[in-house]
C-alpha cells in the first residue's frame, strides 16, 4: 500500500512551515522477481559500455537497461560477498571476493584464488597491475595481481583508515595515525606521511582526505568544493573553461558544473597541466605529453616531437606552452613540435608545483628551495629557503612572491633580489599548525589568499588569517556537496548542514533527521534542486526556494510510495549519463528518473489511491503510478487511504472516470469507489477531494489506467495482423510474379529454338529445290548447244550458286536481292533465246538497304517463267517493278504468259508437284508476322481480271516499313 507517512510531516511542516510530500513519480524496483540473482546490493559498477554490474551476496548480475545477465557458481563464479567490480584496459570485468578474484570476459569466468587467511577489500588499477588490499583483525595485506598470478606487496599489522595510489606507491593511513607510502614494485617503505591528514595539491588545487569519514573536498580558485567524486584517488584539480579537470593516478576525468562525468583517459600519472586561448590543453605525464582538444588526444611521446624526457612541469608565457622535463631541460611548443632551449635547470630533482612566469623571470620551487631565471640575460639565483619549495603565486600588487614551503609561508620581494621580505612562521606562532607544509597557494577576486595545508585550510587578508579546521564534519558527516553558490551542505547521523561559505554561518535542520534519519548520500539534480539519500528513504530539496525565502520546499518518497527495505544507508547512490539515478538498497535496487521530482508548496491532499482490480474472486493489485490490468480485469475497487489527524472523517470526495464514455459522481465519504464490466481501453480518474475543514483541493489527483484489450479488440493486434496478411498477400505475388517470369523466360527460350530450328529448315529446303531447278535449266542448255555457250553457262551458274550460298542469313538487303534476280534471268534467258524478254526496273528505290525474305522475288518469276512463258513460242515478257510508297515497298513481278487460270488447268491434268517455294514463303512471313504489328503481305493475280483483252499473271509484295525481322 503506498501511503505517505502524515504525522511524520506534519511535525516539519509546524517547524519549517514547508512541505513533504509524495510525488507521482516513476519508481522503478528491481529484484529477484525481475532477474537479479540476489536482493542484498553491495556494490555497483558502470563500465565503458553503460552497463551496469551489481555485486551482491550471491553473485554479480549485468544490467542492459531491459535485462538481467546473472554470474553465479553455475556460471563458475567464486562464492560469496562481492567486494568490489572494476573493469581493465581490456574491457574484462573484476569482481573482488574474499578469498581472490573473479575475472569475466566475453562471458568467460576465470577464477583466481587468494590465500584463505584474506579478505579482499579495496582495489587499485595501477600500471603495474590490479592492486587488491586485504583486511582482516587490525592486519593489512596488499596484493599486486598480475598474469593471473599474485604477490604480496607488503604487510602492516596497523588497520587502514584509509589509502590510495600515487605514482605507483600506495599511501596509506591507518587506524593509529601513522602515514606509510609503500612502492608497489618492490614493496618497500619510501616515505612515510607525519600526520593523520593530508592534503595534495598543485598550484590552485587540491584534494583533501579527512580523519574520520573520508569526507574530501577540493579547494579550487578560493572555494570549497565539497563532492563524493566518482571512484579512484584524486590528486589534483584544475579549473579549465568551460568546465574542471580532476586528474587521478589512472586517467583524467572531466567534470562540468553538474558534475556529470564525460572524459576518462586511463592507465596514466598526470603530473602538470596548461592551457592556451584556443583551447588546447596540455598534460605533463611520465610518458610525455598529451594535447587535448574537442575531446580527442594527442600523445606527444618521449623520444618523439622534440620531446626527450618526463615533463614534470609546464607553464603557459605569452600564450606559449613551455615544458619542464624532469631532468631540468626546458622545451617550448614550436610548429606543433617541442624545440629544446638552451634553458637548463641546476637541479635535476622533481620540481614540485608548478612555476609562475613574471617579468621576463620564470621561477621554479624545488625540493631544494626556489630557482629563478632571467630569460633575457639566462642568469640563474638560487634563493635559500631553509626548506622545500612546495607552492607559488604573486602579489602583483605588492610586487612579492609568496613561497609554500615544508617549513611555512614565504613573502619574498623581487625587486630586492629575492630577499625574504616577511617570514609568516615567525609572525604566526601562536598557530603551529601554519607551520606545516603549504601545499597551495590561490589569491581570490576578493583579494583573499587561500592556503591549503597538510593540517587545514587559512585565508590570508591584510596580514590577518581566519583559520578552518575539520570540526564541522566529527558530528558524523558521511556525504557533502557544494551548490551553485559556492555553500556547502553536507549531510551524516546529525542530519541536514547548511554551511554559508561566504558568512561563515551554519545552518542545522535538525527537525529533517525525525523525517528522513541518517543522512548517506547527496546529489545536485541541477543547480536548485539537491537530492538526499537517508536511511529512510529519498528527499529532494529546493535550494533556490531556501535562498530566497528562506523556507524548505521539499518532496519525500519513503517506502508509503514505492520504497522498500533500508533505503541508501552507507551505500552510494549512481546517476548515470542518462540522468538515471540507481539506488542500491538491502533487499533491491531502485531506479529512478529524477526529472520526474516535483514540488508541492501547501499540504491539500488527503489521500492516496490502491487500485485493485478482479475477476472471478482474483484479485490483482496494480501500480498506483501507471497501473495496467490484464484483459477481463474489468471490476476495479480504488481504495483511498487516508492519515490520522483532527477531523479527518470530514474528508469529502467526488470523482470523474473518462474512458470511452464520461462517469461522474455525486460527493460522497466512504473511503473506496467500485467500478464493475469496464471495457477495455484507457482511463483516466480525476479525484476530488476536501480537507477536514470543507477547502477543496485545487488540483484532482489524477491517475491513469488501463485494461488491456482481448487480443481480437487489441488495435495493435488487428493492425498487425492486417499488415502480416498484407505483407503474405504481397509475397505471394511476388512469387507467382516471379513464378510466371520464369515461365516466360522459358517459353521464350523454348520459342527462340523453336524458331531458329523452323527457320533453318525452311532455308535447307528452299536451297535444294532452288539448286534443283537452276541445274536443270543449265543441262538444258548443254544439250541444246553443244557449243561455247555451254561454258558461258556453266560460269554463270556458278556465279549464280555463289551468290546464293553467300547469303547465309534469311534476311538480305534488297539490292543483293535485285542483283541475284538478273543473274537468274540472264541464265534462263539462253535455254529460252528469243521465247522472251525481261526488264528489272529499281529506279523509284530510296534505301537498296531495305531488309527483305532471301528468294522472295526470284521464287515468283520462276514461277512466271514456268507457268507463263514456257507456253509462248516467242513474244514473251517478264517485269519486275520496285517501287517506294509512303507506307513500305511495293514489289511487282509480272509476265504475259497464259495466266493463272489457265495454268490451273493444266496444273489438274499433270501429277507432279508444284509451289513448294510459295508455301515456304508463306510459312517464313506468318513467323515474321507474329512479332510486327504492320503484316508482309503477297497477292498472286490473273491478269485477265482486271484486263479483259490481256493474258498473264501479277504478283505483289508488300514490305512495311518500320518492319522487325526477328531471326534470333
Amino acid at each position: 500500500m503506498q501511503v505517505l507517512r502524515f504525522s511524520l510531516l506534519i511535525a516539519l511542516i509546524v517547524t519549517l512551515h514547508s512541505v513533504l510530500t509524495a510525488q507521482h513519480v516513476r519508481l522503478t524496483h528491481y529484484n529477484t522477481e525481475n532477474g537479479l540473482i540476489q536482493n542484498q546490493i553491495l556494490t555497483l559498477f558502470t563500465d565503458r559500455q553503460n552497463l551496469l554490474w551489481i555485486g551482491t551476496k550471491g553473485g554479480v548480475s549485468r544490467f542492459d537497461g531491459l535485462n538481467f545477465k546473472n554470474y553465479t557458481e553455475d556460471n563458475g563464479l567464486f562464492s560469496g560477498d562481492v567486494t568490489f567490480i572494476t573493469q581493465d584496459s581490456k574491457g574484462a570485468i573484476w569482481v573482488g571476493r574474499k578469498y581472490g578474484l573473479s575475472k569475466i570476459h566475453k562471458n568467460i569466468v576465470s577464477n583466481y584464488n587468494f590465500p584463505k587467511t584474506s579478505k579482499l577489500t579495496h582495489y587499485y588499477n595501477t600500471k603495474a597491475g590490479i592492486v587488491c588490499e586485504s583486511y582482516v583483525a587490525d592486519q593489512i595485506v596488499y596484493y599486486l595481481f598480475k598474469n593471473n598470478t599474485y604477490r604480496v606487496i607488503h604487510e602492516l599489522t596497523d588497520g587502514p583508515e584509509y589509502s590510495f595510489v600515487e605514482r605507483e606507491r600506495i599511501q596509506i593511513q591507518t587506524m593509529k595515525g601513522n602515514s606509510y607510502s609503500v612502492d608497489i614494485s618492490d614493496g618497500s617503505l619510501r616515505d612515510r606521511m607525519p600526520t593523520k591528514k593530508r592534503i595534495h595539491a598543485q598550484n590552485n588545487f587540491a584534494t583533501y582526505y579527512t580523519d574520520t569519514d573520508s569526507v574530501e573536498f577540493a579547494y579550487l580558485n578560493g572555494k570549497k568544493y565539497f563532492y563524493p567524486f566518482p571512484p579512484g584517488q584524486h590528486f589534483h584539480i584544475v579549473e579549465f573553461t568551460p568546465g574542471n579537470f580532476v586528474w587521478t593516478s589512472n586517467g583524467i576525468t572531466k567534470i562540468y558544473n553538474n558534475y556529470k562525468l564525460v572524459e576518462t583517459l586511463e592507465n596514466f600519472v598526470f603530473s602538470t597541466a596548461e592551457h592556451t586561448r584556443e583551447g588546447f590543453y596540455f598534460f605533463g605525464t611520465e610518458t610525455g605529453l598529451y594535447v587535448l582538444s574537442n575531446f580527442a588526444f594527442k600523445h606527444f611521446e618521449t623520444g618523439t616531437n622534440g620531446l626527450n624526457h618526463e615533463i614534470w612541469s609546464m607553464a603557459n608565457f605569452n600564450d606559449t606552452i613551455w615544458a619542464i622535463a624532469n631532468a631540468g631541460q626546458a622545451y617550448y611548443l614550436k610548429n606543433n613540435k617541442f624545440v629544446q632551449t638552451d634553458l637548463q635547470l641546476t637541479q635535476t630533482d622533481f620540481f614540485n608545483f608548478g612555476h609562475i612566469p613574471f617579468q621576463g623571470h620564470y621561477a621554479w620551487t624545488t625540493h631544494h628551495g626556489l630557482e629563478v631565471k632571467d630569460l633575457k640575460t639566462g642568469s640563474f639565483t638560487k634563493v635559500p629557503l631553509n626548506a622545500s619549495g612546495m607552492s607559488m603565486a604573486v602579489d602583483s600588487a605588492k610586487k612579492m612572491h609568496l613561497i609554500g614551503t615544508t617549513a611555512g609561508l614565504i613573502t619574498l620581494d623581487f625587486d630586492k633580489d629575492w630577499q625574504v621580505f616577511d617570514n609568516y612562521n615567525t609572525r604566526f606562532t601562536g598557530r603551529n599548525w601554519l607551520l606545516s607544509s603549504i601545499l597551495s597557494i590561490v589569491k581570490d577576486t576578493a583579494q583573499v589568499t587561500w592556503l591549503t595545508t597538510n593540517s587545514g585550510l587559512a585565508a590570508l587578508k591584510n596580514d590577518s588569517i581566519n583559520y578552518f579546521t575539520d570540526s564541522i564534519f566529527r558530528s558524523g558527516a558521511i556525504a557533502s556537496i557544494i551548490d551553485s553558490k559556492n555553500n556547502i551542505w553536507f549531510g551524516g547521523k546529525g542530519g541536514l548542514i547548511h554551511y554559508n561559505y561566504n558568512t561563515f554561518k551554519r545552518i542545522n535542520f535538525d527537525i529533517l533527521k525525525t523525517v528522513m534519519g541518517d543522512i548517506t548520500s547527496l546529489f545536485f539534480i541541477n543547480k536548485t534542486d539537491l537530492l538526499i539519500g537517508t536511511t529512510r528513504g529519498l528527499a529532494m530539496l529546493d535550494v533556490q526556494k531556501f535562498y530566497e525565502t528562506g523556507k524548505i520546499r521539499a518532496a519525500w518518497f519513503d517506502r508509503r510510495v514505492g520504497f522498500a527495505g533500508t533505503e541508501c544507508q552507507q551505500n552510494n547512490m549512481l546517476l548515470t549519463s542518462d540522468t538515471t539515478l540507481w539506488i542500491p538498497m538491502t533487499d533491491r535496487i531502485v531506479c529512478v528518473n529524477p526529472k520526474l521530482l516535483t514540488y508541492i508548496d501547501e499540504i491539500t491532499k488527503p489521500v492516496w489511491l490502491e487500485i485493485h482490480a478482479e475477476i472471478e474472486g482474483k484479485g490483482f493489485a496494480a501500480d498506483t503510478m501507471f497501473p495496467n490490468f490484464p484483459a477481463d480485469y474489468n471490476n476495479l475497487r480504488l481504495e483511498f487511504t487516508l492519515p490520522d489527524f483532527v477531523n479527518s472523517q470530514n474528508i469529502r470526495f467526488k470523482y470523474r472516470l473518462t474512458g470511452k464514455s464520461v462517469i461522474t459522481s455525486e460527493i460522497f465519504s466512504e473511503r473506496f469507489v467500485h467500478f464493475t464490466n469496464l471495457a477495455s481501453g484507457n482511463y483516466s480518474l480525476e479525484l476530488f477531494y476536501s480537507n477536514g475543514q470543507g477547502v477543496w483541493a485545487a488540483e484532482p489527483e489524477k491517475i491513469n489506467f488501463t485494461i488491456a484489450y482481448k487480443w481480437h479488440e487489441n488495435p495493435i493486434n488487428i493492425t498487425i495482423a492486417i499488415f502480416t496478411l498484407s505483407v503474405l498477400i504481397a509475397i505471394a505475388i511476388r512469387l507467382y510474379r516471379q513464378k510466371m517470369k520464369q515461365k516466360r523466360i522459358e517459353n521464350e527460350r523454348i520459342k527462340q529454338a523453336t524458331a531458329r530450328n523452323f527457320l533453318s529448315m525452311v532455308s535447307m529446303q528452299l536451297d535444294p529445290h532452288f539448286i534443283f531447278n537452276i541445274m536443270t535449266i543449265a543441262g538444258n542448255e548443254a544439250v541444246k548447244q553443244k557449243s561455247m555457250n555451254d561454258y558461258i553457262a556453266m560460269v554463270e551458274l556458278s556465279e549464280l550458286l555463289r551468290q546464293h550460298w553467300a547469303a547465309k542469313e534469311l534476311i538480305r538487303p534488297l539490292e543483293s536481292e535485285i542483283d541475284f534476280v538478273n543473274a537468274y534471268l540472264s541464265l534462263v534467258k539462253r535455254l529460252h533465246g528469243n521465247r522472251f524478254s525481261w526488264k528489272v526496273n529499281a529506279n523509284e528505290v530510296n534505301d537498296f538497304k531495305t531488309p527483305i525474305i532471301k528468294q522472295s522475288i526470284v521464287l515468283f518469276v520462276e514461277n512466271a517463267i514456268k507457268h507463263g512463258i514456257e507456253q509462248r513460242k516467242e513474244g514473251g515478257e517478264i517485269n519486275v517493278n520496285f517501287i517506294d510508297e509512303p507506307t513500305g515497298l511495293v514489289i511487282r513481278i509480272s509476265d504475259n504468259g497464259i495466266g493463272l487460270k489457265a495454268s490451273k488447268e493444266q496444273k489438274k491434268t499433270k501429277t507432279e508437284s508444284r509451289g513448294l517455294g510459295i508455301n515456304k514463303f508463306q510459312e517464313i512471313i506468318e513467323f515474321f508476322n507474329r512479332e510486327n504489328l504492320h503484316k508482309i503481305t503477297f497477292n498472286v493475280t490473273d491478269i485477265s481480271d482486271t484486263q479483259p483483252t490481256e493474258h498473264g499473271t501479277l504478283v505483289e509484295i508488300y514490305y512495311p516499313k518500320e518492319y522487325k525481322f526477328i531471326t534470333y
